[in-house]
């Protein structure tokens, strides 16, 4: 689990229902602190964080994998949605098998962040889910997010908007877990399947 900008591993909205509630799915998780600035800071300020929360990432997928928790998956909200676009994109071979988008924003830190660059990198499927009521941002760009989940190719990939749901999913808790452990369970199907393909 990766929180958003100026939040913690155990963040209240998003973070925690997912991080407390997919355990009694049959999930383990493993919620990630990220890099953070003071609360003064503007959106802007955070593109050099961008690229450092990184090795957290990737520190994170190597515990959880050394612990047997495969197959390994990682989830985002808002500006650590965009770092874990950034990590994928980066990192192909990060042994990684789906990624949850939530409240992906397509310039966080600005416009030069490439975000959306970034996203038609990643080869492994990737969840899009933004509330209809999200930052304007979030879905003025869902077309453009969705146009770079096509280019990037990854089978499986999809986008759900949920009407009525704001950027925090207030009131949607229910409704975020469901989405994130039934597109998950189906992401892991398709990963075993893929993997029985290959043997000989």
């Amino acid at each position: 689990m990766l929180h958003g900008m100026g939040a913690h591993p155990d963040w209240p909205e998003v973070v925690h229902p997912l991080r407390a509630r997919l355990p009694e799915r049959g999930w383990a998780t493993l919620s990630v602190q990220l890099p953070v600035l003071p609360n003064e800071a503007r959106p802007e300020d955070y593109a050099p964080l961008l690229d450092a929360a990184a090795p957290r990432i990737a520190a994170a997928v190597r515990w959880l994998r050394g612990r047997g928790h495969t197959p390994v998956a990682l989830a985002g909200h808002s500006l650590g949605a965009a770092m874990g676009v950034r990590f994928l994109a980066r990192r192909p071979d990060a042994g990684v098998f789906a990624f949850v988008a939530v409240g992906l924003p397509s310039r966080p830190g600005g416009a030069k962040a490439g975000t959306l660059e970034a996203l038609r990198k990643v080869r492994v499927p990737v969840l899009d889910l933004y509330g209809g009521l999200d930052l304007p941002g979030v879905v003025a760009d869902a077309r453009r997010r969705l146009a770079a989940l096509a280019a990037a190719g990854a089978e499986g990939s999809r986008q759900v908007r949920i009407e009525g749901a704001d950027h925090f999913f207030d009131g949607f808790e229910d409704e975020l877990v469901a989405q994130v452990d039934g597109w998950l369970r189906r992401a892991r199907g398709a990963a075993g399947e893929k993997g029985k393909e290959r043997k000989p």
